[in-house]
């Protein structure tokens, strides 16, 4: 493979709720993580570091590269990325996503590069995101598939050693189809990048504390049964990964109203439209603005609760008492001058 590399970004990022969320910084190191130098031929698959990304952005020293350290922290938390910093290789999870294989002979082209790659947890992840690229493949895709990625071993928590029966895409349908068939019995957490490697690890089923026995006690399992009470969530399960930053997050903050209260609040915002961007990976992360949880409890998102209330007859409008008062008084015909 020889030439320019291209890469494909949709225009719709500058709308997107995380990248909105983040800082400049963070967004151009963003934009340079999509499309600087350091990209290889397999989307979102890189072998890199800090180091690497300040000296591309002329901030290999001092406060440049701080500043470069930071953003890349905000990335990590966001989950927009994922490090693993013993191997230098840095993850894209949905970099697949929008820039699949054109064909057969491309796909294998990726095979021989991936191959090439250090041999970090984040390498066999990624395979993940690029079987999700195909879509629902051609029997020419297919086969090339079964013939590169499908051929990878299953990875085990403790290295790559037992190959899988079936192909690794194979399996992978098998999966995809259970999960279609069970959702609506189980949703399990999504495992969300750290600063370390991130092997995959089983879920933990949920093991609640019974409350009368110790009403004030704040862990992992409480925090999410309160947010499913406040926002009718389903979480069943919790990688350890995200067992680790929900115990930060109590560590931060161990009162058990003060979470309630930010679930309530958060409900509340979740009812208005255009609030799918509000979970709880959202809730006990650290943006470039401060602490979310601290910022829901404060009230910096309560302007979503005046704006955009559904109303059975019009839609969405915005809704004020005096404005249904207007509305209530004029006889029917022109009401355009209270808009």
């Amino acid at each position: 493979m020889s030439g320019p590399i291209f890469r494909k970004v949709d225009p719709r990022v500058w709308d997107d709720d995380k990248f909105i969320e983040l800082s400049d910084d963070a967004k151009l190191l963003w934009l340079l993580i999509l499309t600087g130098p350091q990209t290889s031929y397999v989307p979102g698959l890189m072998t890199t570091g800090i180091g690497t990304l300040a000296e591309v952005l002329r901030k290999g020293s001092g406060k440049g590269f701080e500043r470069v350290s930071e953003a890349f922290q905000e990335l990590l938390e966001m989950g927009l990325i994922e490090h693993d910093p013993k191997y230098r290789v840095l993850r894209v999870p949905n970099a697949p996503r929008y820039n699949p294989p054109d064909n057969p002979n491309v796909l294998r082209g990726w095979f021989r590069i991936w191959k090439s790659a250090p041999e970090s947890p984040l390498k066999y992840a990624h395979i993940s995101s690029i079987f999700e690229s195909l879509g629902d493949p051609s029997p020419a895709m297919q086969k090339a598939w079964d013939e590169t990625f499908g051929t990878v071993p299953q990875t085990l928590r403790e290295g790559f050693v037992e190959p899988l029966v079936e192909p690794f895409g194979k399996q992978k349908q098998k999966q995809k189809q259970k999960q279609k068939n069970d959702q609506d019995h189980d949703q399990t957490l999504s495992a969300i990048a750290s600063d370390g490697p991130t092997a995959p690890e089983e879920a933990v089923p949920l093991e609640l504390v019974p409350e009368e026995l110790d009403p004030d006690r704040m862990t992992p399992e409480r925090l999410v049964e309160l947010w499913n009470e406040a926002t009718g969530g389903r979480i069943r399960e919790i990688t350890p990964e995200r067992r680790r930053r929900l115990a930060k997050a109590i560590k931060r903050e161990s009162r058990i109203d003060w979470w309630r209260q930010c679930f309530a609040k958060a409900a509340e915002i979740k009812r208005t439209p255009d609030s799918g961007w509000l979970t709880l990976d959202w809730i006990i992360a650290h943006g470039p603005k401060g602490w979310n949880a601290e910022r829901v409890v404060e009230g910096c998102f309560d302007f979503k609760l005046t704006q955009n209330k559904r109303d059975i007859k019009t839609g969405y409008v915005p809704y004020s008492a005096e404005r249904d008062a207007k509305l209530q008084e004029v006889p029917s015909g022109d009401i355009t001058h209270l808009f």
